[in-house]
Formats: C-alpha cells, sequence, structure tokens
C-alpha cells in the first residue's frame, strides 16, 4: 500500500514542478519568447519526472497505471532475483518440451492453456511472481489471468527465455503426486 502513496506523491510533485514553471511562464509577461522558453522548460521537467516516476515503480514492483502486471525485461528480473534470493518465484507457461529444452532453475511449469483451471497451484505471497514463456506473449497472458483471479506482484518477463541470460536447467518439469 505504501507504493501507491509513493507514487501518488511522486505524481503531484510532477504536477508541482509543470505548474511552477507555466507560473513562471505566466510571469515572464510579453516576451512571447521567454514564456516559450519557460513553457518549454516546464515540459521537459514534466517529462523528466514521469520518466523518474515510472523508473521508480519499476524498480519497486508496481505495475504502470491501468496496468494490471510489470513488464520486465529478463535481464532486469535476473537482477533483481540475484538481489533478492528466495524472495521470487518463477512460473514457465510453455509447454512441456520446451520447459524440457531448458528453463528457470526452480521454476513451476503450468502451460497457459492449463492456467485457467489450475492458477490454484500457483503459489501466492512471494514478493514478486515472475511469469515467463519463450518470448513474452503467452507469460503476459497468463499474467492476466492470473491477475483477474486475484495473484498480486506479477512480473511478465516480455523478452522471455529467448533472452534469458542466467542460469538454466534441462529435464522434465517435476509430476504432481
Amino acid at each position: 500500500m505504501w507504493t501507491v502513496w509513493l507514487a501518488l506523491a511522486l505524481g503531484l510533485l510532477a504536477l508541482i514542478i509543470a505548474w511552477r514553471a507555466s507560473a513562471r511562464a505566466a510571469a515572464a509577461g510579453g516576451d512571447a519568447s521567454d514564456a516559450k522558453l519557460l513553457a518549454g522548460s516546464a515540459s521537459q521537467q514534466a517529462r523528466a519526472a514521469a520518466a523518474e516516476l515510472e523508473g521508480l515503480r519499476r524498480s519497486i514492483g508496481v505495475p504502470p497505471e491501468g496496468q494490471k502486471f510489470l513488464d520486465l525485461p529478463a535481464a532486469e528480473a535476473l537482477q533483481w532475483m540475484e538481489a533478492n534470493p528466495g524472495k521470487g518465484v518463477v512460473l514457465d507457461v510453455r509447454t512441456p518440451l520446451e520447459y524440457e529444452g531448458g528453463h528457470v532453475p526452480g521454476a513451476q511449469l503450468i502451460p497457459v492453456d492449463q492456467i485457467e483451471r489450475r492458477y490454484q497451484e500457483v503459489p501466492r505471497g512471494a514478493e514478486r511472481l515472475f511469469v515467463v514463456c519463450m518470448g513474452g506473449t503467452r507469460s503476459a497472458v497468463a499474467c492476466e489471468i492470473l491477475a483477474d483471479k486475484g495473484h498480486q506482484n506479477l512480473v511478465n518477463i516480455e523478452d522471455g527465455m529467448g533472452a534469458w541470460r542466467g542460469p538454466v536447467e534441462s529435464g522434465p518439469a517435476p509430476t504432481a503426486l
């Protein structure tokens, strides 16, 4: 919950910066070129504040406004996992054959076409739930389904196993008991 408040505070800060720059432009008075320069500066400051807010959202795992999950490239997901061992869970939504060919060590396999009926098997309570496929499309679909089923802290590895440069193991998925 604190992350939402932090995001709101940063958004408010961006608005204040833009408003102050706009007020300076208005105070410039009759010189249109000064007003345009100040307005341009305000616009640049607002864009910089928005980019900073987006970077902060990504670093703390808050999805962009209106999105149910966070998209991260494989390199950033790996970096987070290495910095936070044991705090993330990886869900692989590829086919069993793809999984056997190479997967993130410890990844749980639930193919995307089975997510609707097996979503209860997906662990809850992890700080981040990384969802991966080969290229990011199936994992995005799985994230949508899981979000609709109440899962939180979802991270779509947007470029998938095709871009994964971390450890990989091969072999079949563990069989259910």
